[in-house]
């Protein structure tokens, strides 16, 4: 073999063996790269990672807290036995203490019969409300007729028609009405009407109309 064959190898083999440390050379840059970049990266990189990783977890370990905003409301005020707006034309025992618009109405009773007059004595008015309220009535707005269908009327006198007022403070009560101890022969009237009980009737239907807030209905009072 000659020797420019000789160069010629030699010239070859030094350019092959140039390409390869140059490719090893290029990988070992990016790779030694790479890692510095893994350690010595910012924390700002670090942080959003950790982040990323903490929002990829399990939503149920997440606890909500919730803060009311508004105040609970108050429990309605609340009558055993209590008849909560009557409806019109509905005829109520006696018995049944009734409530409209936060005012109680109940009644003990307290009747007096006489054979010339029937006077029913008190009514009682409660204000459930927790504000000083005015009930406002008049006796001429309490009708009554027995369960045989016969009416009785109201004494005529200038005080039924007379427009009579309730103060009452919150959850306070107060009565309406006239006491039974006088019987017919009251100063006023009060819920004092005429004549005589048929001795076959077994019981009073009280009707109001337009009595402060009670209206359009009647209580059954048993007297036998």
């Amino acid at each position: 073999m000659s020797s420019s064959d000789n160069n010629s190898n030699i010239k070859r083999f030094a350019t092959v063996a140039g390409l390869i440390v140059s490719c090893i050379g290029i990988f070992t840059f990016f790779t030694g790269y790479s890692n510095l970049r893994d350690m010595f990266g910012s924390s700002d990189e670090r942080t959003s990672a950790n982040q990323n990783v903490n929002s990829s977890g399990s939503q149920s370990d997440e606890v909500s807290v919730v803060f009311p905003t508004d105040t609970p409301a108050p429990e309605p005020y609340s009558i055993s036995g209590a008849v909560m707006d009557p409806s019109y034309g509905s005829v109520i025992s006696s018995d049944s203490p009734i409530v409209v618009d936060d005012y109680l109405l109940t009644y003990r009773h307290d009747f007096y019969i006489h054979s010339s007059c029937i006077n029913l004595g008190d009514f009682y008015i409660k204000n459930l409300a927790d504000r000083k309220r005015v009930f406002s009535y008049m006796f001429s707005s309490v009708s009554i007729k027995d369960d045989l269908g016969n009416s009785y009327s109201i004494k005529n006198m200038d005080d039924v028609y007379e427009l009579r007022t309730l103060n009452l403070d919150g959850l306070d009560d107060g009565k309406a009405g006239w006491s039974t101890s006088c019987g017919c022969t009251c100063s006023g009237t009060g819920f004092t009407y005429e004549g005589s009980l048929s001795p076959q009737a077994s019981s009073l239907i009280v009707s109001f109309d337009n009595f402060g807030v009670f209206d359009g209905f009647s209580i059954e009072i048993n007297i036998r």
